[in-house]
């Protein structure tokens, strides 16, 4: 189950990173480039200031937990924040149902990752 959940991570970074490079708009890194490190920094903030009281830990013990976010934070945000911003549409009622839907595929792979023991919620108070 170890390696099954540092594995599952792995999967999921390597194809966030390709479904960006074949449908995101990489050309317009600049672009995101303020608003992926403000969601980096929000993650690393959570992080330093919640070290020993986490909302979740990840599975496993070959990788630290800090490894972990830090491999998210240079592969699945910068590829997840270029593909909502190449998408997002224009008309407001498009734009609800368009965060809506991405609020679904995020909250989707974080269910799976959760199967996989990839990652397991910290009860409070245990």
């Amino acid at each position: 189950m170890l390696v099954q959940g540092m594995l599952i991570d792995i999967i999921v970074g390597a194809a966030a990173v390709l479904i960006c490079w074949r449908f995101g708009e990489w050309s317009k890194w600049s672009e995101y480039y303020s608003t992926i490190l403000f969601f980096i920094l929000g993650d690393m903030a959570y992080n330093f200031s919640f070290y020993n009281h986490p909302l979740w830990m990840y599975g496993g013990n070959l990788i630290n937990h800090t490894f972990t976010d830090i491999f998210i934070a240079i592969t699945l945000f910068p590829t997840t924040i270029i593909l909502y911003n190449t998408f997002y549409p224009n008309k407001v009622g498009k734009k609800i149902i368009y965060v809506l839907l991405c609020s679904g595929i995020y909250s989707l792979i974080e269910f799976i990752l959760y199967v996989f023991n990839s990652f397991f919620i910290k009860m409070v108070g245990r």
